[in-house]
């Protein structure tokens, strides 16, 4: 229908608008089905007539993937910008660009309480309820197992004690969350889903020390705030890190790494801890180009050098106080003229990435993880969407708590009445379109 719909837009026929909403569970296919659409607009040569908005990854076609976090407000705002784009009226939705949404308002409903995609304010005025068609997946892609079967027990009826007790019952229990920094993990790579970032930190320093140890790696960078930069442009220069050393700053971003600064806390061999004393540059400015014209090249980080822990040394964990770190050289190629025809190859330094062992939950959305441990310190209140964080598990997967789980209810932010009839306008249009 979608594919139809747009050769009949470049035929140049008189076609309607599309507006059109895909509803469905965890697992049902409906980024599979987005991905469908765009590998078939691109077979067609059509790719250019379709814009893709999407956590997990003004044409002719916009598809919205996890609609079901945005707001009503929002869609408002949207469709009064396509339709300035368009040079249409504002009464025109989305400028007549047609528009599919897919989402679970189970799995993941409207940021913080806001008002979802039917507005008890807006009501029949708002733009979701001018949608005209709809479909349910009802497929389940992944396989069925423990975690899928009370996945959508969840997101039907909510957490209730029953729910909570088969929860506790096949879950790996770890209890309390200190005792983290003493027992082995649960499983080889497991991804910690949490709602707090003092506990993400914990762990993911925790999971720095582990790797270290048994990776031959000498040194993982984690930034105090455990926010990973990721540039693909090159950003010191050996006057800019003189400047960075007398300034309140004092930090600087290594190219495809993460964020370094002075007095950094970092992780070190063997699980020793230590802080970022100094960082040096290679000095190198300039290379030749293929026709022996010079070109400037600011070259970053070359060396590291930390200062470990005092009371590492004070135990004797480590023979002296500062270590230095080589980074890695990575080759890489720059273009020398406008049209890429022509490139230098040139020798960048980097230090190696930490792996994300631990994550906040707005963070995973649209991921399955093989083993997950789900933070129950406050049990499922804490939770954007209870549902949402259970079907983070992939088929056949393992999941930890760190605490027994009692009856919550839906979570902050969800609210079951107004999830109920959005639920019920999807049914009716797609009851109505069968």
């Amino acid at each position: 229908m979608t594919i139809a719909h747009a050769r009949s837009h470049i035929n140049g026929n008189d076609v309607p608008q599309l507006l059109t909403v895909v509803h469905g569970a965890s697992g049902t296919g409906k980024s599979t089905a987005v991905r469908a659409l765009k590998k078939r607009f691109d077979n067609l040569l059509l790719t250019r007539l379709l814009v893709i908005m999407s956590p997990s990854t003004a044409g002719t076609m916009l598809l919205g993937d996890d609609a079901s976090a945005i707001t009503c407000s929002w869609l408002d705002t949207l469709s009064r910008r396509c339709s300035t784009l368009e040079g249409s009226s504002p009464s025109m939705l989305f400028g007549g660009v047609n528009v599919i949404l897919f989402g679970d308002f189970h799995q993941l409903p409207p940021l913080r309480g806001l008002d979802s995609l039917w507005s008890p304010r807006l009501g029949v005025t708002g733009t979701f309820a001018q949608f005209n068609t709809a479909f349910t997946l009802e497929h389940q892609q992944s396989k069925a197992d423990n975690w899928s079967k009370l996945g959508n027990l969840i997101r039907i009826g909510g957490v209730t004690d029953t729910i909570c007790n088969e929860l506790n019952k096949v879950a790996l229990y770890i209890t309390p969350f200190s005792a983290l920094n003493t027992l082995p993990s649960p499983h080889e790579n497991p991804v910690y889903i949490t709602t707090c970032p003092r506990r993400r930190r914990a762990w993911n320093a925790r999971q720095a020390e582990v790797f270290a140890r048994t990776k031959e790696t000498t040194l993982y960078f984690s930034a105090a705030d455990d926010e990973f930069v990721f540039n693909s442009f090159l950003r010191l220069h050996v006057e800019d890190l003189y400047k960075l050393k007398t300034s309140a700053e004092k930090h600087a971003t290594l190219p495809c790494s993460v964020p370094l600064c002075f007095g950094m806390p970092v992780t070190i061999d063997n699980g020793l801890w230590g802080t970022v004393e100094d960082i040096v540059v290679d000095e190198r400015e300039t290379l030749p180009t293929p026709r022996n014209e010079r070109t400037l090249l600011h070259f970053p980080v070359s060396e590291v050098r930390v200062r470990i822990a005092d009371a590492l040394v004070r135990s004797g964990a480590s023979p002296k106080r500062f270590l230095t770190v080589h980074t890695k050289s990575v080759i890489f190629r720059v273009p020398v003229s406008k049209d890429g025809t022509e490139a230098v190859d040139v020798c960048r330094c980097q230090v190696p990435l930490l792996p994300r062992f631990a994550m906040l939950e707005r963070e995973t959305v649209g991921q399955k993880f093989n083993d997950v441990i789900l933070d129950t310190t406050n049990g499922l209140l804490d939770f954007l969407s209870p549902y949402n964080a259970i079907s983070r598990v992939r088929r056949g997967g393992k999941l930890a708590i760190t605490s027994p789980l009692l009856a919550c209810g839906w979570g902050r932010f969800a609210h079951p009445e107004q999830l109920k009839k959005c639920i019920e306008s999807i049914e009716v249009l797609a009851t109505t379109n069968e």
